[in-house]
């Protein structure tokens, strides 16, 4: 963040370049196709800049990408194909104004922990990810189509797919494998069915099921304690305590970097009526034996689950 203007010049993309960040500036331009000649780039963050145009479709060729981070930028178009890109841990493309459909060849990308595409004009159906997905926002889209069973998988512990078009039912949360999820929103969506597939889903923190087409009684969730607990912080900055914890064991940040400090803190304020949401649903009754406890939700906030990136998979 030092005011930087100007436009990207190609020759920064050499084969020995490994990262480069130029967030939080006023640069604008487009992004140039030469970003294929960096073969050895691993990190690029180019979040909250002017930068428009589209994303070059020579990122597919970059073999070592693992962070991309493209966020509140003015980029337009269709997102790359990334099936060349298996070194890929995070994609933070949100709040920009993409279109088409998520390309199918991120569920081939078999370490991808972080998908945002929040906020933009995609549209077509959820791909198929792999089991190791941690962090995954689709949210504000025209996205279509059922929610896949592969993203209820022991990894998983933020799904945000709110203000679609989905349709089909809830998908399955209460396998015993099923335990590291914390926040599951779907609100304003087509969705029918019933809720009892969150019986056992008693790790949630956050549940959010309003404006759909659910029906029959609303499941009783006294496992989920937690629906009521701790300071709720979005799941986009949940994610990037997980980014800057990976980017300083690689060098990439100083040791001690902190994540507000580069991205920007998260609100403060509780967020209002968070933690248990089904308002909108009207074929859908629920009795007070459904809340976890006597609690009140006016102002809720969440606690964070800190994940650590690393090529082996995910730990707490």
């Amino acid at each position: 963040n030092n005011s930087l203007s100007g436009s990207i010049s190609p020759s920064l993309f050499t084969p020995h370049l490994q990262s480069i960040m130029f967030s939080a500036n006023a640069i604008s331009g487009t992004l140039p196709s030469d970003i294929g000649s960096a073969s050895v780039l691993f990190a690029m963050l180019f979040f909250e800049t002017q930068i428009s145009g589209t994303l070059p479709s020579t990122f597919r060729t970059l073999t070592q990408l693992e962070y991309l981070l493209g966020f509140r930028a003015r980029v337009s178009g269709t997102m790359p194909h990334f099936s060349s890109s298996q070194a890929l841990r995070a994609v933070m493309v949100g709040s920009n104004s993409l279109s088409g459909t998520l390309p199918s060849s991120l569920g081939a990308v078999s370490g991808l922990k972080i998908l945002f595409t929040d906020s933009n004009s995609l549209s077509g159906t959820l791909p198929l990810l792999r089991s190791d997905i941690v962090h995954a926002s689709f949210s504000h889209n025209d996205i279509s189509g059922t929610i896949p069973e592969e993203f209820t998988s022991s990894s998983l512990s933020t799904f945000e797919a709110n203000e679609n078009r989905l349709s089909g039912s809830l998908p399955w949360l209460s396998d015993s494998s099923y335990t590291a999820a914390e926040l599951f929103v779907v609100s304003r969506n087509y969705l029918t069915g019933s809720t009892d597939v969150l019986a056992n889903a008693n790790s949630l923190r956050t549940l959010s099921l309003s404006s759909n087409r659910l029906s029959g009684n609303m499941v009783e969730l006294n496992g989920a304690i937690n629906l009521s607990q701790g300071t709720y912080i979005p799941p986009r900055f949940d994610a990037l305590l997980d980014i800057t914890d990976a980017l300083v064991a690689r060098g990439f940040f100083p040791p001690g970097a902190d994540s507000d400090d580069l991205f920007g803190p998260p609100s403060s304020h509780g967020v209002t009526n968070m933690a248990l949401s089904w308002a909108g649903n009207p074929q859908l009754t629920a009795s007070s034996s459904t809340l976890p406890g006597p609690v009140s939700y006016t102002h809720l906030t969440l606690p964070t689950k800190r994940i650590v990136l690393t090529s082996g998979g995910a730990r707490s």
